[in-house]
């Protein structure tokens, strides 16, 4: 009887033991711990991101992905994307987004304690893309949506390619579309755009994406006014306003301590322009920008804007200019 009390005693005590143990294992294990990859390849409606899990939690994965939505800290409530595997890096594509809009996107992973959150990320995807696939981002001021970036297709809307004449003279003759880079360097592409003349500006083939025009005098006056201009101030030339072209300005770029505020968001780069005369010369990047209007003034020249980093106090500079100039483009959403 005493024997098999004992034995009793140690199946009780061998119980226990196991049962400590198993808590115990259990309260070891954690949630996973990962990150989340910055977003690549942003498109219009698309972009890639995903996560690396460096740690189980000493748990198994059962599942793993990210989770997005255009507020913070978003949840697997929110819009997710599962992914196969463990620990490790993963990569997930996003589609079906919206044009223009911020995401907020967390990689995710759930083992037997519970789902774990990695850092969260951001991302805007693009307002436009051009037929040279070009995207672009966009602001709204006021109650116009204006690009952010100067253009730099080298085609029309409809796949028409359009010259590049990199040759002085033969710019300064061209009475059709044309375009180049700054100084006929391709490096200037990506920060400031295409120098076009005038007759691409009004080619009925269109410079702009579709849904998208170049803006015309009036709607450059608009702008203006909302950036606080006068009636009376808009409608005179040469150098007008107060601090308007500061308020459009990049806040770095220019040369001379020439930035701006960029209060408005409109980023205008120091890109400068190309002469229309006999020389074609390339003039003033870094110094200077200038930007076309699609209203003709007369038969050999047409309204324009101009910033500098130095002259015109802040202001925003109107005047005509010859039609074979090459400037900067700047399209504008249609209403």
């Amino acid at each position: 009887m005493k024997k098999c009390f004992l034995i009793y005693k140690l199946i009780i005590f061998a119980f226990v033991l196991m049962q400590t143990n198993s808590c115990k294992k259990e309260e070891e294990n954690k949630v996973p711990t990962l990150t989340t990859t910055e977003a690549t390849a942003i498109t219009t409606t698309t972009a890639t991101s995903g996560g690396n899990i460096t740690n189980d939690g000493g748990a198994a994965i059962t599942e793993r992905g990210i989770c997005y939505s255009n507020s913070q800290n978003p949840t697997t409530a929110n819009f997710k994307i599962i992914e196969t595997g463990t620990t490790g890096s993963f990569s997930s594509n996003i589609s079906g987004l919206t044009t223009g809009a911020t995401y907020y996107v967390r990689a995710y992973a759930i083992n037997s304690v519970g789902t774990a959150y990695g850092n969260e990320i951001n991302f805007t995807t693009f307002a436009l893309v051009d037929i040279d696939n070009n995207y672009y981002n966009s602001i709204i001021i006021g109650s116009q949506t204006w690009m952010k970036e100067n253009l730099k297709t080298t085609k029309y809307r409809d796949g028409s390619t359009i010259a590049n004449i990199t040759d002085n003279t033969a710019w300064s003759t061209q009475t059709e579309g044309a375009y180049c880079w700054y100084e006929n360097n391709i490096t200037n592409k990506n920060k400031y755009g295409a120098l076009y003349n005038w007759y691409t500006v009004t080619d009925i083939r269109n410079l702009c994406p579709a849904g998208w025009h170049i803006p015309s005098d009036t709607e450059w006056k608009a702008l203006e006014v909302y950036l606080g201009m006068s009636q009376a101030q808009i409608d005179d030339i040469y150098w007008r306003g107060t601090d308007q072209g500061d308020q459009m300005k990049s806040t770095n770029g220019w040369n001379n301590n020439g930035n701006g505020n960029n209060s408005s968001g409109f980023t205008a780069l120091p890109s400068g322009f190309r002469g229309g005369n006999i020389y074609g010369p390339f003039l003033d990047l870094g110094n200077s920008c200038a930007f076309w209007c699609s209203t003709e003034f007369d038969a050999s020249n047409s309204w324009y804007r101009f910033l500098h980093e130095q002259y015109g106090s802040g202001g925003v500079y109107r005047n005509y200019v010859d039609k074979k100039n090459g400037q900067s483009v700047r399209c504008l959403k249609d209403n």
